[in-house]
């Protein structure tokens, strides 16, 4: 008894002097904390009060200074409300003693929208925060949820930031960084910017018995001894607080504040930065391991709008760009500033990890993204494209002498089917396709819509025109299967359904360059399966455990479509399958009738503070899965401004503190290297997929059971998505898979006109099919555009111009002049010769004559 208790007061002792020894050890210098506040108007922010309580703790604590992460809008309502505080609050910004740390819009996670969206939650937000304070620098970006992306240098760099920080110790609930380093890691990102960034350390591990932080959050004596051995010399954690808690200093008295000083971000790198020689470090998708409740209908629904949204928009630009390079048309920069603000709110990172919280009296975020910012949107970018539109003389539906106008908003010719809208009597009319040359072209009607294949110059428009015509073209509705299956074939790929098993695929056949067999039926996975857990069933269930009932098949001269019925663990489903002639694509249109509270995910219940968590493992999740024989399969996945090609030898995870990065953005990849040919899946959500030695690439459909805080992802009724998958050659890069993706995004334009405009018109060509034309706008004879090489090598190539002009300024995403580029006249307009690094985007301004 007198041995355990010497040894218990040794023990005791040891920890005390190691404390001490934290405090006083010259290698370990001098500890610091970042503090500050995080949230906004739209999340928590008290109004009244909470503005003048930050000023008074200001003076308070004269040792104190404060790291700022608060939704800009915030201050447009506390100088409403309380415009003594704001005063109080834009002195005490003059003493440097604030820092704002996080200045997007809305503070999105940034991981799980486009790069177009990233940028202007910066451009928006920083413009907003210099209206209030004219004389603040964003110098470092820091975060307190895991608001990180691969391709942050890049963007940081061109918006003027000098500094990054990658922890975020602890709002670690929808996830953390993979730790990276010591003291200060030269972050490189894929196009080979470089910016200093302290990571999360190596010694700085996840919280024993915490399910939301890092050893980081409060300077234990124990996370600095830690750091002590690990040889990291500066120490710093880090909390920024929810705004309307009422701790002032998080460190709290005495002890803790004799451990630590309190400290900028921006003055701890001014510090210490200098002090040595760090390492290069590459963090990609993979290192950021983020998870969400995936596949819950809520946060679908939410993820659906906002892709929705994000197209639309810029293509809403894009086509008012094209208008103005036309004819001079100035859009209302109003309509786009209502359309990006509603867009950026529902990005807020708040809107996925709690949808369901409420924001404004009774209604929650998602009511809100799906109502009334949503609404707001529909109307604005609406607004915008009908007066493009009409400024060109043209509407949505064609009568039966119309001209046809077809739009085209990438960088990219394009030879694709459209669908031309007709006024009631045109419907009762035969009517032909001619081109502007006048010659006919194959068409075809199915109701009040016409179809034909359109020829479309890069960034323009080609003219068509409707003419009565005395053939009609009939194509047979319902083609009954035979022997059980049914084929369906173009010139890229041959698959056969099978009807007796859910409709999932016997074969698919690429036609292409050394023509194979992609996927080997068994009884283990089909392709096209619907599989997961499904409670009132009690199991997995499967999809192509029954047949299907065939619904329709339709063939026109550009496209097979096959719809049937079918069910899954008693579950019923509509599954349309679009395969066109133009296109390597196949698209599928899938709708499940669930009955509002049905389960769907593993069958684990728990406290919502345990680490293990139902909505991780995503084998249980209802999903539809791509079996393929490609051998040593290479898996990448699209991210913001990049590419990752995953070292994940899994996804497979179910706690906490074991989470992978398992996110699609847009779309997700297997390449074989030895037989040259690939599989991609598009999605039109952002959300989740399983891969595993042992398990094949699947497309999370649906999860509904426990989340985060004990909340119950319920669901209320049926769902819909749209998935698509191609096969192509090589791998993505050379598959043209971000050419696919971005078409799939910005589907051809049709409109009407009355007159015959220009035959065609085209404004901007590049000779290097892997430069995205991400985004472009016209005012006030300024045309500004932006590229982004989606390819893993350097772009040198020329760009075409359809103006005359002599010079194209480059700058960054500030609005830097960087370059001057000399353009050189040639028959229809100027050209350029432009360098792009791999992944690297580049902002042009061009003054039209």
């Amino acid at each position: 008894m007198k041995r355990s208790i010497v040894h218990f007061f040794v023990r005791r002792l040891s920890v005390l002097l190691a404390a001490v020894c934290c405090t006083l050890s010259p290698a370990a210098q001098q500890a610091y904390f970042v503090d500050g506040f995080h949230g906004g108007v739209y999340g928590h922010y008290p109004l009244p009060w909470y503005t003048d309580f930050m000023v008074n703790q200001l003076e308070q604590h004269p040792e104190w200074c404060i790291n700022l992460e608060l939704e800009p809008e915030t201050w447009d309502s506390v100088k409403a409300r309380t415009p003594e505080a704001y005063e109080r609050f834009r002195r005490a910004m003059g003493q440097g003693r604030i820092e704002v740390v996080n200045p997007s819009y809305a503070q999105p996670y940034l991981y799980n929208i486009s790069g177009e969206s990233i940028i202007r939650q910066f451009q928006y937000g920083m413009r907003r925060l210099r209206e209030h304070f004219p004389k603040a620098e964003f110098l470092v970006y820091s975060s307190e949820e895991p608001c990180f992306t691969s391709a942050l240098p890049q963007l940081l760099r061109q918006l003027g930031f000098r500094y990054v920080v990658l922890k975020n110790p602890d709002t670690c609930w929808g996830g953390y960084v993979r730790e990276g380093g010591g003291e200060f890691v030269m972050w490189e990102g894929p196009d080979g910017s470089v910016l200093p960034c302290v990571p999360r350390y190596d010694c700085e591990a996840l919280e024993s018995g915490s399910t939301w932080q890092t050893t980081a959050w409060k300077n234990s004596a124990a996370y600095l001894e830690a750091c002590r051995k690990a040889g990291i010399r500066h120490p710093v954690g880090m909390c920024l607080q929810d705004a309307g808690w009422k701790d002032g200093p998080w460190l709290g008295e005495a002890g803790n504040q004799q451990r630590s000083q309190y400290i900028l971000w921006s003055e701890y790198f001014r510090k210490h930065l200098a002090s040595g020689e760090w390492p290069r470090r590459r963090f990609t998708q993979d290192d950021f391991c983020v998870a969400l409740m995936w596949g819950s209908p809520i946060l679908q629904r939410v993820s659906q709008r906002v892709r929705r949204e994000e197209n639309r928009l810029v293509q809403a630009e894009k086509l008012a760009a094209i208008a103005g390079l036309e004819n001079g048309f100035q859009p209302d920069s109003r309509l786009f500033d209502r359309a990006w603000h509603s867009l950026m709110l529902s990005q807020h990172h708040d809107s996925w990890i709690v949808p369901y919280n409420q924001l404004r009296g009774n209604a929650s975020w998602a009511d809100m993204i799906l109502g009334q910012w949503g609404e707001t949107y529909d109307r604005s970018v609406g607004e915008a494209m009908q007066s493009a539109l009409q400024s060109l003389g043209a509407r949505r539906e064609a009568d039966s002498q119309s001209f046809i106008l077809v739009f085209n908003t990438t960088a990219q010719s394009r030879e694709e089917q459209v669908w031309v809208s007709l006024s009631s009597d045109a419907q009762k009319e035969s009517l032909e396709v001619k081109d502007a040359n006048g010659r006919r072209l194959t068409s075809c009607r199915d109701g009040n819509r016409l179809s034909f294949l359109a020829q479309v110059p890069a960034f323009g428009f080609a003219t068509y025109c409707l003419a009565p015509s005395r053939l009609t073209q009939q194509y047979p509705r319902t083609q009954e299967a035979q022997s059980g299956s049914m084929v369906m074939e173009n010139r890229f790929c041959r698959m056969e359904l099978d009807l007796q098993r859910g409709g999932t695929l016997n074969h698919l056949v690429w036609k292409g360059r050394g023509r194979r067999e992609l996927i080997a039926p068994s009884d283990s996975f089909r392709f096209g399966e619907l599989r997961g857990y499904l409670a009132h069933s009690g199991r997995i269930c499967s999809s192509a455990s029954q047949p299907v009932r065939l619904k329709e098949s339709l063939r026109t001269p550009f496209s097979h479509t096959v719809t049937f019925e079918g069910e899954v663990g008693g579950v019923p489903f509509t599954k349309r399958i679009v395969m066109r002639e133009d296109s390597p694509l196949i698209d599928v249109f899938l709708s499940i009738g669930w009955r509002p509270g049905m389960r769907v995910g593993e069958p684990y219940e728990a406290n919502w503070r345990e680490s293990r968590r139902a909505f991780y493992d995503t084998r249980f999740m209802l999903s539809v899965l791509f079996p393929t024989t490609l051998e040593e399969p290479q898996l990448s996945k699209d991210a913001p401004f990049d590419v990752c090609e995953s070292r994940q030898p899994s996804t497979r995870f179910n706690t906490w503190d074991s989470i992978r990065h398992n996110v699609i953005l847009h779309w997700v990849d297997l390449s074989s290297r030895s037989a040259k040919t690939g599989l991609t899946v598009f999605s039109d959500h952002t959300t989740s997929y399983t891969y595993a030695p042992d398990y094949p690439l699947a497309l999370t459909l649906q999860y509904a059971g426990p989340g985060l805080w004990g909340r119950n992802y319920s669901l209320t009724g049926p769902t819909s998505v749209h998935y698509s998958f191609c096969l192509h050659e090589g791998d993505w890069e050379k598959g043209g898979v971000h050419q696919q993706a971005e078409a799939w995004q910005e589907p051809l334009i049709v409109a009407a006109s009355p007159s015959r405009p220009n035959g065609e018109g085209q404004w901007l060509q590049t000779e290097d099919e892997n430069l995205l034309l991400t985004s472009a706008s016209y005012e006030d004879g300024t045309w500004r555009f932006r590229l982004y090489n989606a390819s893993s090598s350097a772009a040198h190539t020329t760009l075409h111009l359809g103006i005359k002009a002599d010079v194209l300024n480059e700058e960054d995403l500030a609005g830097n002049l960087t370059s001057r580029l000399s353009l050189r006249p040639e028959r229809q307009g100027s050209r350029a010769t432009i360098s792009l690094p791999p992944f690297g985007i580049r902002t042009y301004r061009v003054k039209v004559r």
